[in-house]
């Protein structure tokens, strides 16, 4: 087929422009003097010990002389076509006079040392998440007295290292960080500075520019798996850049805890540092932009393509992540801008929605490209990136009608393929520029305006349309007979099917989330199946992230403006600090009891239902209870605000009484003294509360003789509230009343959720209940609290009931590539190590799980509590890692 294509190509080519003969008799005289193999020895591409590729070579000779032809190998290093069109070594170079930039700060700060001063020594790297901001921190921490150790560029070899030293495999540029920074550590300094960076700076006036969970959970993950190194001290502040960038109360109190922790006191000493540190920072900054727009004046002087290379920055600025694509546009002749150079122009929207900042950047930069004549783009990306799996759909939105290019890798694959791909790519923008840019005069989609097609719970109510939930466990159901009974068209979405999966597949790339595609795809099978006057409004809160979650809302706007969908359906865009915003109060605290009476619910099900008397019992109490909870909660309208504080401390909206009795006729049907061994199952909250997500994994594990303890939802929404709190007394998001709004509904949900707790406690005997706050306790020595997001919720609370006895061991559900849950498996192996505590992680993406690895889990789960229960010790588990 792709010859079919070249042939087809070529064919067109020759019809649009006059074509020189092609020296058929030289092609036919042509004769093979040899043809030999040979080793490369050659490090170049690939760093020490190299790859040692075989290359084959083939001498032809021709009516003018001998030519060798060579392939094979990882690189390009032997590709010797002649390129007519690559840049003179005169033209400017972006991504060379950034670097030496950088180099030349490291050499002036070098240089200032007295060498009669002995310094402490601090290393630090400009790779990774400090590719933007070493500037500042290697001026701050060399005017704090430091003397620094800064490595060169992180290479293939490091890279290598990091995959042999992570416990779990994470994305190109984590690993080859782990690597670096092991390095680093060989180096002896007296502090290693691996800080907690949880944003970037902003382009605007956006809220959020958060990084994702992994490059966040990087210095706690590092200082785990480095901690039998106990000569080096470890530098991990927790850095916030918050509105104002450099100038914001945020930052500089990051740097000042920064430098307390480094032992610094002296208040004038870190104010003069960190006033020398914004100058440097702020100088750098400034002169990007210039060497971006003299490499654009350069191109469009010698009529050359400009491509503006996106990313985040610690990957397009490194050879190996980057797969040598500024080198090689460079090389096929045209002028590579890297994306922090690139000048973009004020007008320019912020895509308020995005909030990880590498995601803003890319999008208003995509954007300036788009509307520009001349300018294209390629986007460099690692494999396993989660916020490119949604990034790029935004990003190709944007582009729409203009060549461009995607180019991803794991580092190992060398550049020999991008640099087909890329021919390819300017193949097509060689095309656009020779008929007169027909990609300035196509449609351009306006990304900022889907953002801004979104409806409140209010204009649902108001415009009568039908309110579809997202199946996410039984409390669907609950929730949207709450809504009803306030004259909400409410509905849950049934749970999905392989049908909906494939569908969901059909308009997503397979590197998305599984609860993006599976919700996507339930959504679609409900419109095919509804009348064509039918509107809906599809629930799918927003998020400030760092997670995917907060983007399933653009993801799938794009997807149905695509279809032609939007004038049926329209999203309903809740923030995450306030699920109800828009109805009454006393509506929210009657959804938030039916929320918590269902998550009760359901934990008297999976409670019970190992020990019942008679099988299906526990279920048939289940279904009675669930279905009469229905039609009570939709018969029933919110009270007033002041009737709802009273039904907090009363009736609890009706609920009460109904899961009083259902609590009874549990107890009654559990078979006395009979014991079972407990796995709590957590993890992604979607996943793990859709049985057909996790492959119905309850099931199966009841099957094998345990009993499961699941995360409910309510623990997310008393997390949320716990995590706004410390978030707002740190200075960000909100104003002092905010606090005390949410004061008195965190006091109000904590009296809901202890008053039906107990109502199922007592009968059942359960033990004392795990709140938020003690799973992030619990959590602490592996991650802390300040990384937002599920991951300390899968760890701390786990590891805070199996120290209490509560659990035998615990399974980990989520979507394949789940940042959270790979970084919550990394410290799972310290807690086992730690605690003796089993554990499985499940990566699921729709497929049927793999049953021998429940069969290995419940066996060492039996294995170990029979051990404990005869009054033995296991000083070493029997197996290594997770199963």
């Amino acid at each position: 087929m792709g010859a079919l294509g070249i042939a087809l190509l070529a064919r067109r080519h020759g019809k649009a422009e006059v074509l020189t003969n092609l020296p058929l008799r030289s092609c036919l005289d042509a004769k093979v003097e040899g043809r030999e193999e040979f080793v490369c020895t050659s490090t170049k591409g690939c760093s020490a010990p190299g790859n040692r590729c075989r290359i084959d070579r083939m001498r032809v000779r021709f009516p003018d002389g001998v030519r060798p032809f060579f392939w094979g190998g990882a690189c390009s290093l032997y590709d010797r076509s002649p390129s007519r069109r690559a840049l003179p070594a005169s033209a400017p170079d972006p991504f060379v006079q950034r670097s030496a930039e950088l180099e030349a700060l490291v050499r002036r700060l070098d240089g200032a040392v007295a060498t009669a001063v002995t310094r402490p020594t601090l290393a630090i790297t400009h790779e990774f998440l400090l590719q933007g901001l070493f500037p500042f921190f290697a001026t701050y921490f060399h005017e704090l007295g430091f003397k620094l150790q800064v490595p060169g560029d992180a290479d293939a070899g490091q890279l290598r290292r990091g995959i042999s030293q992570s416990n779990v495999p994470m994305c190109a540029p984590m690993q080859m960080y782990t690597g670096q920074i092991g390095t680093m550590i060989d180096g002896a300094p007296d502090f290693v500075f691996l800080p907690m960076l949880r944003d970037v700076p902003r382009v605007g006036q956006e809220e959020h520019s958060t990084v994702c969970p992994v490059a966040q959970a990087s210095a706690d993950l590092l200082k785990r798996l480095y901690c039998d190194r106990p000569k080096v001290r470890f530098l991990q502040p927790v850095i916030d850049m918050g509105p104002g960038n450099l100038d914001s109360d945020l930052f500089r109190r990051s740097c000042e805890a920064a430098a307390q922790e480094a032992g610094i006191t002296d208040p004038r000493l870190v104010e003069r540092a960190f006033s020398a540190a914004c100058a440097t920072q702020l100088e750098f900054d400034a002169s990007l932009p210039q060497l971006g727009r003299d490499a654009i004046e350069w191109a469009r002087e010698h009529d050359r393509p400009v491509v503006v290379v996106l990313g985040r920055t610690y990957t397009i600025f490194n050879h190996v992540l980057n797969s040598n694509v500024p080198r090689l546009l460079r090389d096929l002749g045209a002028v590579a801008v890297p994306v922090d150079c690139y000048p973009v122009a004020g007008d320019v929207p912020v895509f308020e929605t995005v909030y990880w900042g590498y995601g803003q950047t890319n999008l208003r930069a995509a954007h300036e490209v788009r509307r520009n004549t001349g300018h294209y783009a390629v986007f460099c990306s690692n494999y396993s990136c989660g916020p490119d799996s949604f990034s790029l759909h935004f990003t190709s939105t944007i582009l729409q009608g203009k060549p461009h290019a995607i180019i991803e890798t794991d580092g190992h694959a060398g550049d020999a393929g991008t640099r087909t791909r890329l021919e390819a790519f300017l193949y097509c923008v060689s095309q656009d520029r020779q008929t007169g840019h027909p990609s300035q005069e196509r449609p351009r989609e306006q990304l900022r305006l889907l953002e801004l097609d979104s409806l409140t719970l209010a204009d649902t109510r108001r415009r009568g349309d039908i309110l579809l939930f997202p199946r996410m466990g039984e409390n669907a159901e609950l929730a949207a007979a709450s809504l009803r009974g306030d004259g909400f068209q409410a509905e849950a979405l049934p749970m999905p099917t392989r049908h909906d999966l494939r569908l969901g597949r059909k308009y997503t790339s397979g590197k998305e989330c599984l609860p993006a595609v599976v919700t996507l795809g339930s959504l679609l099978a409900r419109l095919q199946e509804a009348r064509h006057e039918d509107r809906f409004a599809f629930f799918m809160p927003t998020a400030s992230g760092p997670c995917r979650f907060g983007m399933y809302n653009l993801l799938h706007k794009t997807v149905l403006k695509r279809l032609g969908l939007l004038d049926r359906v329209k999203l309903v865009s809740q923030p995450d600090s306030d699920y109800f915003a828009g109805v009454s109060k006393g509506l929210a605290l009657k959804t938030f009891a039916a929320f918590v009476a269902g998550d009760m619910l359901t934990e008297a099900l999976l409670y019970t239902r190992p020990v019942e008397v008679r099988p299906g019992a526990a279920q048939e109490i289940f279904d009675r209870t669930q279905l009469e909870l229905i039609r009570h909660l939709e018969g029933t309208p919110a009270p007033s605000l002041g009737n709802s504080l009273m039904e907090t401390m009363g009736g609890l909206f009706g609920v009460r009484g109904i899961c009083q009795k259902a609590a009874a006729e549990f107890a009654r049907i559990m078979t006395p003294d009979k014991q079972v061994p407990t796995v709590a199952v957590v993890g992604e909250i979607y996943v793990r509360l859709d049985p057909f997500s996790n492959d119905f994994v309850i099931d199966k594990l009841e099957k094998r003789g345990l009993r499961a303890r699941l995360a409910p939802l309510g623990e997310w929404l008393e997390y949320t509230d716990l995590s706004n709190e410390a978030e707002i007394r740190k200075g960000r998001f909100s104003t002092p009343d905010a606090f005390w709004a949410r004061a008195v509904s965190t006091f109000l949900q904590k009296s809901i959720t202890a008053r039906l707790y107990r109502v199922f406690a007592e009968p059942l005997g359960w033990p004392q209940r795990t709140t938020a706050a003690e799973s992030l306790q619990a959590s602490a020595p592996y991650l802390r609290a300040d990384l937002l997001g599920e991951a300390v919720l899968t760890l701390g609370g786990p590891v805070h009931e199996y120290r209490h006895g509560v659990i035998d061991g615990v399974v980990s559900v989520g979507p394949l590539e789940c940042m959270p849950n790979k970084i919550s498996e990394a410290q799972f192996f310290h807690a086992q190590r730690d605690l003796g505590l089993p554990f499985v992680v499940l990566q699921l993406n729709g497929e049927p799980l793999d049953e021998k690895t429940l069969d290995h889990f419940v066996y060492e789960v039996r294995r170990r509590r029979d051990t404990a229960s005869a009054g033995t010790s296991l000083s070493e588990p029997s197996w290594a890692g997770p199963f």
